[in-house]
């Protein structure tokens, strides 16, 4: 009977280079006696090999009642479960998500049967409150609009680790927690394999994985700022384009090495106080030695480069705004106009599909004070009449026989005849009744 390694992370040390180099070596790793299995559907492979999420993201559902747990999804996890205590090897289930579950999670597997040990890398508070933060920041669906330090304030019970452990120990013992400590990705490969009692891994691919580029500093604030703003969360997505290139560059095109320092010493010592206790009880209770992490303190550049700020925010809103120009003379080349029937005067017309250019549309016909009503619907209703700030409704709801004409505002041929066909066939719309756009 194997046993079930689950490597929780914490996010943000190395766990993604950690999975990039699982995938690669899952062959070699079976053959080495651990069976690391291909158990996400939607496996999402990047260029070189990056598999981001691990092979375990779907047991965060699992973190609940076992009452609440449907029969299906339980005979799902029953049937791994079973094919892993049935395998003669150790498995290696891997999820950074895993690292927010709670007790609930490891007393369901317990109660289906597995002996489980979990691997976990702690990173000192303090740096990993900033790395946590700073992805916030860039991350469109967080919007983190708070500094540094308050954000780690507002989150204590996050960075309290040994609540953390005591939660998962309670259920599987201390014995079975690992706990690694993580400074760097240099040795993490060798360092973890080593739980398995594997040295050597010279026979193992490596390839330097490629983390996220850090942003400078600069643009973490100005994205911060932005954040900030009412309804920022349509403006993200206009600056997608921007934020890689400041990734890359500052203004005075120096390569963004390490991710930059928000924190000041001082907001620094009040948080190595705030996590010392819990801190040393995990380095003599899990490590056996006398302190967990090194309380030396960076001497580094902290926050924004006040000499560059302010050129970085001419160049990020200039750069924006050459792109958002290039973007509408792109579309004014795409389409603009609607060919009309000559007795449109007086009628009330849906716009069926507002992507960005059923918006111009409708915005378009919107214009015209002939027609008694212009109507948006959408499938993604809600979705698009927050990201436009127009009143976009759904399409099931619409009285067609009240409506003279339906316009959809769509480009792609396929999309165009999906609707057109669902429109005659579902709706008895009159084929007459349906107007295309009118591409320059």
């Amino acid at each position: 009977m194997g046993m079930l390694y689950l490597h929780i992370g914490a996010p943000k040390t190395g766990t993604s280079a950690l999975q990039h180099f699982f995938y690669m070596n899952a062959e070699k790793m079976y053959e080495d006696g651990i069976w690391y299995p291909d158990l996400e559907a939607p496996l999402k492979i990047e260029e070189k090999l990056g598999l981001f999420g691990g092979n375990a993201t779907f047991l965060r559902e699992y973190d609940r009642n076992r009452e609440e747990i449907e029969g299906e999804e339980e005979r799902y996890i029953k049937k791994i479960v079973d094919e892993i205590i049935s395998n003669q090897k150790d498995t290696l289930l891997s999820s950074e998500h895993l690292f927010w579950c709670g007790a609930k999670l490891y007393q369901n597997l317990k109660s289906w049967g597995a002996d489980i040990k979990v691997i976990v890398y702690l990173r000192r508070q303090d740096y990993w409150g900033e790395s946590m933060w700073n992805q916030a920041v860039k991350k469109g669906s967080y919007m983190m609009s708070k500094p540094c330090f308050e954000y780690m304030l507002d989150n204590n019970a996050v960075f309290d680790y040994y609540a953390r452990l005591q939660e998962i120990a309670e259920v599987i013992g201390k014995e079975n927690i690992i706990v690694r400590i993580y400074e760097n990705t240099e040795n993490i490969f060798s360092e973890f394999f080593s739980i398995f009692g594997i040295m050597d891994l010279s026979e193992y691919r490596k390839d330097k994985y490629q983390a996220n580029p850090s942003l400078s500093a600069n643009y973490v604030e100005i994205k911060r700022i932005i954040n900030g703003l009412p309804d920022s969360e349509i403006f993200n997505d206009s600056i997608k384009d921007i934020w890689e290139e400041g990734r890359k560059y500052t203004l005075s095109e120096k390569k963004v090495k390490n991710a930059p320092l928000f924190l000041s010493k001082e907001e620094r010592k009040i948080i190595l106080d705030k996590y010392r206790e819990g801190n040393e009880k995990i380095a003599k209770e899990y490590l056996n030695i006398e302190k967990m992490f090194s309380e030396e303190l960076p001497e580094e550049q902290v926050g924004v480069d006040t000499e560059t700020l302010y050129a970085d925010i001419i160049k990020f809103f200039g750069g924006l705004f050459v792109y958002q120009a290039k973007q509408i003379n792109e579309l004014r080349k795409k389409v603009r106009k609607i060919e009309l029937p000559e007795d449109y005067e007086g009628k009330r017309i849906v716009v069926y599909g507002i992507d960005q250019l059923g918006k111009e549309l409708y915005e378009y016909l919107k214009g015209d004070s002939k027609l008694e009503e212009v109507i948006a619907v959408d499938r993604r209703w809600r979705i698009v009449s927050n990201k436009y700030d127009i009143t976009v409704l759904n399409p099931d709801i619409v009285d067609y026989s009240t409506i003279d004409y339906i316009a959809i505002g769509v480009c792609d041929e396929k999309t165009y005849v999906a609707i057109r066909d669902y429109l005659i066939s579902k709706k008895q719309i009159e084929e007459r009744k349906i107007l295309r756009m009118k591409l320059e």
